[in-house]
């Protein structure tokens, strides 16, 4: 089954698992939330930059340790026998449920009296009248990151296709049977092969070590999970990641703890932002390829800003005090920004073909480069480029879609702030596996 979307370019197909993840992501979304990088169009060179540096992640990703949590409940999940696919739905989101009830019964409080980490559910569970289970579900966040890295061996199964497959092994016994025979007889089809074995598509820590942290069997009895990695497992997602992902930025942090200084304190990575790659003590560490692709992600972050800034100048009637801050602290260096990136270049090096994107972009980037610091203080001379930003929003989105169509006098900002290609859920990983791996008793 798959879903068809409408959206502004027309219908787009996408699998039963992505269409509910993009209608769960666009359901929980509040009018203040919006990303303007998809008003503006412009989310495919963020996406396309973070899946370089950080694959496997999304922004809502909190914790390394759900990387085999998600994988500990479908192995138990295998062991049910169910006759319909929506039963497996609810089984899952009840061992789901479970897990997260665990995790709260054990989670631990800082010193500031506030909770260590981010629960996935958390919320859902301590509303005791609300029988609903969250719409982002663990397994909806990491299923992507758990076929990345290989520790789920076929990455072309969508969460529907896996517990269809479950649900054959099951309930299909003469295929089974004929599977069997076939493979004692040295002509097993490869296709039917993963029905005979319920955990041969997981790639995970040996049994004697899943169970002992509340893996396949344990989950209601063991009163320590955490969030906390442990040793083995931290070693474990580390090499993953390394041996799937070796040219990411994502690997090169987990091999370079050593070498740079930032990264031998484990806490001290929860601090590192985007914009200290380019910092001289870390970017002379850098392989070529990143050294490029950071170097280009970060003009064009710096870039892009300046059209986030007026994007909401133009959206708040120009009176909202907060946009009208930001935009007085960059429009010194808005010219800067505008000459130094190469908008040609960052669709080369992303392998991007996109003429009415790069069109925009490098209008936008003319315009900039062809005003004085005067002119970039003279709202009345900004007009051409706020009337590319409107075009393109309307261009991209149809003039009955696009916010900048009924503008709110003082509206509050809308969106995030600079690009920063996930690097905050990239560093969380990191900092947990490296975490774990100061908990060995070597």
């Amino acid at each position: 089954m798959s879903y068809k979307i409408i959206m502004e370019l027309g219908w787009i197909d996408f699998t039963s698992d992505d269409g509910e993840i993009i209608k769960n992501v666009i359901n929980s979304l509040e009018d203040g939330d919006i990303d303007l990088r998809d008003a503006l169009g412009v989310g495919v060179i963020r996406d396309r930059f973070a899946n370089y540096f950080f694959p496997g992640t999304t922004t809502l990703q909190s914790s390394a340790k759900y990387f085999f949590l998600v994988p500990y409940v479908f192995q138990k999940l295998e062991k049910k026998k169910f006759k319909h696919i929506r039963e497996y739905k609810n089984e899952l989101k009840t061992l789901e449920k479970e897990q997260c009830n665990k995790l709260l019964e054990n989670r631990e409080i800082n010193k500031n009296g506030n909770y260590n980490r981010t629960i996935i559910g958390s919320r859902a569970i301590k509303n005791k009248n609300n029988e609903r289970w969250i719409n982002n579900t663990p397994s909806n966040i990491y299923w992507g990151g758990l076929k990345a890295f290989g520790i789920l061996k076929k990455d072309d199964l969508s969460i529907n296709e896996y517990l269809t497959l479950i649900m054959k092994k099951w309930n299909d016994e003469e295929t089974i049977k004929n599977v069997i025979n076939k493979k004692e007889e040295g002509i097993c089809d490869d296709d039917n092969a993963d029905l005979i074995d319920k955990t041969s598509l997981w790639d995970m820590l040996p049994e004697s070590i899943n169970d002992s942290i509340d893996g396949r069997e344990d989950m209601e009895v063991n009163n320590k999970l955490s969030l906390d990695l442990t040793y083995e497992e931290a070693y474990f997602l580390k090499n993953k990641i390394i041996e799937s992902k070796p040219d990411s930025l994502l690997a090169w942090m987990l091999l370079n703890k050593e070498n740079v200084e930032i990264l031998n304190s484990t806490e001290g990575i929860k601090t590192l932002s985007f914009d200290d790659l380019i910092n001289e003590k870390i970017y002379i560490f850098l392989p070529e390829r990143l050294k490029e692709l950071c170097l280009l992600a970060k003009k064009f972050s710096d870039f892009f800003y300046i059209i986030e800034i007026r994007y909401n100048m133009i959206y708040s009637e120009f009176e909202n005090n907060e946009t009208v801050q930001k935009w007085n602290s960059v429009k010194k260096d808005a010219k800067k920004y505008a000459l130094t990136v190469d908008i040609d270049k960052i669709f080369k090096a992303l392998e991007l073909e996109n003429t009415r994107l790069k069109d925009f972009l490098n209008k936008c980037k003319k315009i900039i480069e062809n005003m004085n610091e005067e002119e970039l203080d003279n709202q009345n001379e900004l007009k051409d480029l706020d009337t590319c930003i409107i075009n393109r929003e309307k261009d991209n989105k149809t003039i009955s879609h696009a916010k900048l169509s009924k503008t709110v006098k003082g509206a509050k900002w809308i969106g995030l702030d600079k690009l920063t290609y996930r690097m905050n859920s990239g560093k969380n990983i990191v900092h947990d596996i490296l975490k774990g791996l100061e908990n060995s008793n070597e």
